[in-house]
């Protein structure tokens, strides 16, 4: 019946929107907690590193140009983060069960894509021990 497929549909809008906001949060909370703390340490165990050099007159080309690339990477990654946490906020699952499918759909998935994308251009150019979760060849190779 026509009651029951539109019972239906706002189960499973409503289900959509739970997933997502669960996934937004967590995505939020490991940028914050594990990301962004990552890359900070790196930059400042290469800065230590370019002034450390620096002293003894070694050039420090390299390391300056890896803590420029990197903290941009890092400054990208808050950005979204930010954003992302504010897309967050105007949308809960209410009565408005099928805008708010939507909201997800159109406005946070494509940012957490941006910040997915920053965090994994990050990990690429880290050493893997300064990663907090396995890498992509950890997964493939010793899992």
């Amino acid at each position: 019946t026509e009651q029951e497929l539109h019972a239906r549909t706002e189960i499973f809008l409503t289900n959509y929107c739970h997933v997502l906001h669960i996934e937004v949060l967590t995505m939020i909370d490991m940028a914050r907690k594990q990301i962004m703390p990552a890359g900070l340490k790196y930059i400042k165990e290469l800065t230590e590193l370019a002034v450390d050099k620096q002293q003894l007159g070694l050039p420090i080309d390299f390391e300056r140009d890896t803590i420029k690339k990197l903290s941009r990477r890092v400054e990208l990654i808050s950005v979204s983060t930010d954003e992302l946490e504010e897309l967050v906020h105007y949308v809960g699952c209410g009565e408005k069960h099928l805008k708010d499918a939507q909201w997800y759909r159109d406005r946070v998935i494509p940012a957490m894509n941006v910040l997915r994308t920053a965090a994994d251009m990050l990990e690429t150019e880290m050493p893997s021990e300064y990663w907090p979760y396995p890498v992509y060849s950890d997964l493939l190779f010793r899992v």
